[in-house]
């Protein structure tokens, strides 16, 4: 959080409808988008998981993100970072151990 403010320098020069950068209990996290999917409609979900993410992604991501046919298709992609990252490697099930990315 240290570097946080002056990394995000340029986007708030951008002057964004809203911001949030910091901490956030994994609860919140998990409830950050039941405003956007309502109860009831049938969902698909599919993660992987990832060591790192190359700049080819981040150009796939835009370019296929804007095309996307509803606002109810998303893509996310979550760093395992903070506690996640500090939980010991057997505690965990084998596919998630040695990644740093859920996508």
């Amino acid at each position: 959080m240290d570097k946080a403010d002056k990394a995000f320098e340029p986007i708030r020069a951008m002057k964004p409808l809203f911001e949030h950068v910091g901490p956030m209990p994994y609860p919140a996290v998990q409830s950050l988008f039941d405003g956007l999917l309502p109860p009831g409609l049938q969902w698909y979900w599919r993660a992987d998981f990832f060591n790192e993410l190359g700049p080819e992604v981040r150009d796939m991501h835009f370019q296929f993100g804007s095309k996307i046919p509803t606002p109810l298709s998303q893509m996310h992609l979550y760093p395992l970072s903070g506690a996640a990252s500090r939980v010991a490697k057997d505690e965990l099930p084998g596919h998630i151990e040695t990644q740093n990315m859920r996508v």
